[in-house]
């Protein structure tokens, strides 16, 4: 290989997201070529904790990057509203796009995701309905025969 292999650090905008009601929210990653060559960077997110991939966007996910420079990836999650509350994961890996990406890859820290959903108000079962309906009848036949 070349002298000129492109080496990449990440970082991240923070170890732990909380999601809002909607199952949403964003982390960043920071990409910097430490290589001596422009080379083209990759970011790609690796699920983790029965996290799924397609809760991730990542727009532009190619982009150039001059030698010392730096890159920031946003990262859109979306979590659908079917998944239940707990927490998640996800980690990112940044590598070029014109080498073998385990010859020039740098993984993020592991990102933890909080979901919490709101909680959802109990409806009274119908049959507590009912008794209380048949309560009400009896009292109002016992105040009519009373009087």
């Amino acid at each position: 290989m070349s002298a000129r292999l492109s080496r990449w650090q990440i970082g991240e905008s923070g170890t732990a997201v909380t999601l809002d009601d909607r199952g949403r929210g964003e982390v960043t990653f920071t990409v910097t070529n430490v290589g001596e060559a422009q080379d083209r960077s990759m970011l790609a997110i690796t699920p983790l904790d029965g996290a799924v991939a397609d809760w991730f966007v990542v727009e532009e996910p190619q982009r150039v990057v001059a030698p010392g420079a730096s890159v920031v990836y946003p990262v859109d999650i979306k979590v659908p509203p079917e998944v239940p509350a707990g927490t998640y994961g996800l980690q990112a890996v940044a590598y070029s796009a014109d080498t073998d990406p385990q010859a020039s890859s740098a993984t993020s820290k592991r990102i933890s995701l909080a979901l919490t959903r709101p909680a959802v108000p109990r409806k009274a079962p119908r049959w507590l309905w009912l008794v209380i309906a048949a309560v009400v009848v009896l009292l109002i036949l016992l105040v009519v025969l009373v009087t």
